[in-house]
């Protein structure tokens, strides 16, 4: 989903017995709520990385990198992607907040009854169906609010993942090499690069530059008087025709183009 897509958006999606093909790193412009309802995988939010299983939820805002990595041979997930235009201004501080992570069994019964109530409103709308799904999405949403302080936050046994995103996250303006990322979570860099591949999906360095131009992507945005030269340096990018060209390969068009694109 890019920039320029309408205010209004909402989709669902129920998807079972699925091939445990992870979803590669990516961000986009609405909330997700991520439900898993089969199997097991790993989900890496921001610089967070959760165990999850059945029941348990993941709430994803708008600009947040993230990935999923799944195990064993099937899974089952239930999606939801809205814009603002579906949460009530005096909700929006709960989506906002950075706890991404939702684990609470006595809540099963009623998450399920809401996402079944989205579902049968997505699939035979009518003229009530928008202010429904709203109206239910206020539900879960509260619901989440209301049981925030029985949160519970998984232990991840590779929290120098964690670690090495948030030292890339710190520092994408300066230069980043791998062995001061992993001398600052107290691992080797052959281990960290294993197990940050292995739980994330990507390398650390195409983590390094997807980070970089995630934030590229913002100042193009909002910085009109940013030279795209000067956007590369700001970004952590030393060469601005390595930025360019890795922009284009990326999304397709230019940077300039971009920019142009979205004051259209």
């Amino acid at each position: 989903m890019n920039e320029n897509q309408a205010n209004k958006y909402f989709l669902f999606r129920d998807s079972k017995n699925l091939s445990n093909r992870g979803a590669e790193i990516h961000y986009h412009s609405c909330f997700e709520i991520y439900c898993l309802t089969d199997g097991e995988c790993d989900s890496f939010v921001d610089d967070k990385l959760y165990n999850l299983h059945p029941g348990d939820i993941v709430i994803i805002p708008p600009g947040v990198i993230h990935a999923t990595h799944y195990y064993g041979e099937k899974h089952g997930r239930i999606l939801v992607n809205f814009t603002f235009h579906y949460v009530p201004n005096s909700l929006l501080e709960v989506l906002s907040k950075n706890v991404y992570f939702f684990r609470c069994e006595d809540t099963g019964e009623e998450i399920n009854r809401i996402f079944a109530e989205i579902e049968k409103e997505d699939r035979c709308p009518d003229s009530f169906s928008e202010e429904v799904i709203r109206s239910q999405l206020a539900r879960l949403i509260i619901m989440i609010a209301r049981h925030e302080p029985k949160r519970e936050e998984t232990v991840s046994e590779s929290s120098f993942i964690e670690m090495a995103a948030k030292y890339v996250q710190t520092n994408y303006k300066n230069p980043i090499c791998l062995e001061d990322i992993a001398k600052s979570c107290g691992v080797s860099k052959v281990h960290l690069s294993r197990k940050f591949k292995e739980k994330i999906g990507i390398g650390l360095n195409e983590y390094i530059s997807i980070y970089r131009l995630k934030m590229a992507k913002e100042l193009l945005l909002t910085q009109d008087k940013m030279s795209i030269c000067e956007i590369a340096y700001d970004s952590g990018f030393n060469d601005s025709n390595y930025f360019s060209w890795l922009f284009k390969k990326t999304y397709g068009v230019t940077p300039s183009q971009y920019r142009k694109n979205t004051r259209t």
